[in-house]
């Protein structure tokens, strides 16, 4: 059985890949943010550009990580009065908060794609580094995107009356690297 497009790119990030990109990221960030230390304190001469960088990555990393917490059911909530619901006055009211979840993710990820676009068109470069700035911008649609791809699932779970992925004993990777 073919499976369907939603499922194939449910199934590549299933394979952890908010985790991968995301420690990719970091690691430019503190390698680059070391280099200004660096150059900054001991040769005295220090790089403008490394902020300008990291600030940029920084939407990189939030939208990713909001995506592995979605995807492991790790996000902030209150749930002192939702735990004392009916099963299914809980589910529903899961599913309503994943509803507006992904009115919210949609609504940066069409924000989001307006923004590159404009950066695109008026052709807006980067200060330091002189590059244009959409490329930095395209963070927010694209994690944006694999956002709404997590609330779908948990939306799915939910519906179906599956536990969330961390209680299927799924971990986090956090929860791997601590145990």
């Amino acid at each position: 059985m073919q499976q369907t497009w939603f499922a194939r790119v449910a199934a590549f990030l299933d394979r952890r890949l908010e985790e991968t990109v995301g420690s990719l990221v970091l690691a430019v960030m503190v390698t680059i943010a070391f280099v200004n230390v660096v150059t900054r304190y001991f040769i005295q001469l220090p790089l403008a550009f490394t902020e300008e960088i990291t600030v940029n990555l920084f939407v990189w990393l939030v939208l990713l990580g909001t995506a592995t917490a979605f995807r492991d059911d790790a996000h902030l909530k209150v749930v002192f009065f939702v735990d004392r619901l009916p099963a299914a006055a809980r589910r529903w009211i899961i599913a309503f908060t994943h509803l507006v979840s992904l009115a919210v993710f949609a609504v940066v990820l069409r924000l989001g794609w307006l923004q590159v676009l404009d950066e695109m068109w008026l052709g807006v470069v980067t200060q330091s580094l002189g590059v244009q700035t959409w490329y930095f911008t395209l963070g927010m649609p694209v994690g944006a995107a694999i956002v709404i791809v997590r609330i779908l699932q948990a939306l799915w779970r939910t519906l179906r009356g599956e536990p969330a992925a961390a209680a299927l004993g799924e971990r986090s990777t956090v929860q791997e690297w601590t145990a």
